[in-house]
């Protein structure tokens, strides 16, 4: 009796994967979530780094497959992308909102002109002082609210932006050269002026030069 033979199968090799290239993979999805996240987009800095460093070791290992190893690269090179950008504009904003917040509360704590303690000065006076020594005369007022008397020269608008108005007074002479342009005036109280009429002006003191004193905020008295 013939002896039977069975049939031999092949069996296929097992394919081995790519630890490297799993493990980038990893890292990268976890970096990329992370990247989108402020704060927590910190965290991308360190392991989007580590994601493209084991993709490029799995790229280099013969006979692995390849496909997580280049993904987790991709994706690791993104989220160092998004995570510095997502960063940078949530800082930008926080130090734009804490400047805003700064400024508000500088503003709050200064008293406005109506209430703080004001110089008492005449236009004539006022006028006289930039015109002997205008260096003194800014030194003596710089930052003070003035609450300035004399007699309306005109009233006119702003130079750039004629919806304001600018109170215009002197020391009453017939030829006077210089004025004492009182800005941000009220519209009610600028149209109640007239001109040759004595009027008490407070304001805060801007500038002062040859071509006149400077105040503004101000409100008639």
């Amino acid at each position: 009796m013939a002896q039977q033979y069975q049939p031999a199968y092949y069996q296929p090799p097992v394919k081995q994967g790519n630890g490297f290239g799993v493990t980038a993979l990893v890292l990268g999805i976890i970096a990329i979530v992370a990247s989108i996240i402020p704060i927590l987009g910190i965290a991308a800095f360190i392991l989007g780094p580590l994601a493209v460093i084991f993709g490029i070791v799995g790229l280099t290992r013969a006979h692995k497959p390849k496909g997580t190893s280049i993904t987790g690269l991709v994706l690791g090179i993104l989220s160092i992308i998004i995570a510095a950008t997502v960063t940078s504009v949530f800082f930008g904003a926080m130090s734009t909102a804490m400047e805003e917040g700064t400024s508000e509360v500088s503003q709050e704590g200064a008293a406005p002109p109506a209430e703080a303690e004001a110089m008492t000065v005449d236009a004539a006076t006022l006028l006289a002082d930039f015109e002997g020594n205008e260096a003194a005369a800014d030194a003596k007022y710089s930052g003070q609210v003035l609450e300035v008397a004399g007699s309306v020269s005109k009233v006119d608008t702003e130079f750039l932006d004629d919806t304001k108005y600018v109170v215009r007074i002197d020391d009453g002479a017939e030829f006077s050269f210089t004025t004492v342009n009182c800005n941000d005036v009220p519209t009610d109280q600028a149209a109640a002026a007239v001109p040759d009429t004595d009027i008490t002006i407070r304001g805060i003191f801007e500038d002062g030069g040859d071509l006149g004193i400077e105040l503004r905020d101000c409100v008639v008295l």
